[in-house]
């Protein structure tokens, strides 16, 4: 069977790669300054692990004790990386004042590398330790801790589950539209802590080294696939963020490759909206970039027209709103259809016919009024059922709230 220090070895080249890439990713689409936090955390979880394999592999007791303290240093900084994500990924975004909630979140981890540093001539984090060697890999035993040591894991342990119970509480405040977003997260942030416990408590019989370093990488990878699906390097504006909830219509926010990037409470009433973030407009309600971009250039003037599920009828009117200073997006608003506003799809001829025929004028007086033939009159009217969806005057009553008199043709 192979032993654990070998097995980490042969593990820990993966991970790395995965995190690697991971890193790569996150800085090459950094461009609106989101999730800086993502980065600092797969950097540090990457170097945790580059000097883990450094310990192993270490000539000299010299070589393993200096890859030791700078590893211990890392693993001092890594629940603080974890809860400033925590923190940014909980808003959507970046943090006020960032180097605040670093500099405060950092004094304990200051002093534990400080500590890990002189400890030969204090012991306040180790006692005893004593190097062996397994295999042929040298590896150090700590067979009593210092004070210190328990202030750095209580410590690590309230950051570590404190950013987890942030995501846990963003996951069931999203109300299902973030909710597939949110899985992710939740199984991201509860494997590395789980496997920890694991091996702190010794809840499996035989397992001595720590792997969660490991199982790290694994989140980071989750956090990126979900940044990424869901489009959350991408920057919305502030103003829509703080507002869109406010707005009484149905609003939402798409980015100029057509990407759905968010939706206000309102339109989550409408079925089938709750599932639309990170996916296309086209592909998930059919609507062209290009005809949004067309509304958009009408400043209002004009709208296109959504069906959902062959029932209900909305009028969009888009507006092209900025992201920041290189992207830009649109806004666009939904209001379920009336016969009223879907006059818009009638001939301006079928429109005054409309007018008089919601007034309850007969056939033969809307021609009279228009100076047309009854038969003109009568298509028209067909026409207009036909585009209202009605199949005579007492449907169209029922639309409008217009009686139209009792025996009129």
């Amino acid at each position: 069977m192979m032993h654990q220090p070998m097995l980490y070895l042969l593990l820990a080249p993966f991970a790395l790669m995965i995190l690697i890439l991971s890193t790569l990713f996150a800085i090459i689409n950094h461009r609106s300054r989101r999730f800086t936090s993502l980065i600092f955390f797969l950097i540090t979880t990457t170097s945790i692990i580059l000097f883990n394999m450094l310990e192993l592999h270490a000539n000299t007791n010299n070589e393993l004790l200096v890859f030791s303290r700078i590893t211990y240093g890392l693993l001092a900084l890594l629940p603080v990386t974890w809860i400033y994500f925590c923190l940014e990924y909980a808003r959507g975004g970046s943090l006020p004042h960032p180097f605040s909630y670093i500099a405060v979140f950092s004094v304990i981890p200051v002093m534990t590398i400080i500590i890990a540093w002189t400890n030969d001539s204090h012991g306040f984090l180790w006692r005893e330790y004593h190097i062996v060697e397994e295999h042929e890999l040298r590896v150090t035993k700590i067979t009593e801790y210092g004070s210190w040591f328990w202030v750095h894991v209580i410590y690590s342990y309230t950051l570590f589950l404190s950013g987890t119970a942030l995501v846990f509480k963003n996951f069931f405040a999203t109300e299902g539209r973030k909710r597939n977003q949110g899985i992710l997260s939740i199984i991201a942030v509860a494997l590395p802590i789980a496997c920890n416990l694991l091996y702190v408590f010794r809840l499996i019989p035989g397992i001595k080294r720590d792997f969660s370093s490991l199982v790290f990488a694994i989140s980071g990878l989750l956090f990126m696939i979900s940044i990424i699906r869901y489009r959350l390097f991408d920057t919305l504006p502030i103003e829509y963020k703080n507002v869109m909830d406010t707005i009484s219509k149905s609003l939402i926010l798409v980015d100029a490759t057509g990407i759905i990037q968010d939706i206000n409470e309102q339109a989550l009433s409408i079925p089938g909206f709750s599932a639309l973030i990170g996916k296309h407009i086209s592909d998930s309600l059919g609507i062209q970039m290009t005809v949004v971009e067309d509304a958009a250039l009408s400043n209002g003037a004009t709208s296109f027209s959504l069906i959902l599920s062959g029932e209900h009828e909305y009028l969009c009117f888009a507006e092209r709103i900025k992201f920041n200073s290189e992207d830009s997006g649109f806004s666009i608003t939904l209001t379920q259809a009336s016969p009223a506003s879907l006059s818009f799809r009638m001939s301006r001829r079928e429109q005054a016919v409309y007018t008089f025929l919601v007034e309850g004028l007969t056939t033969k007086e809307i021609s009279e009024k228009l100076c047309i033939s009854e038969n003109t009159t009568k298509t028209h009217i067909r026409h207009i059922f036909e585009k209202l969806q009605v199949n005579n005057r007492k449907d169209l009553k029922g639309l409008t709230g217009q009686a139209p008199q009792s025996g009129r043709a």
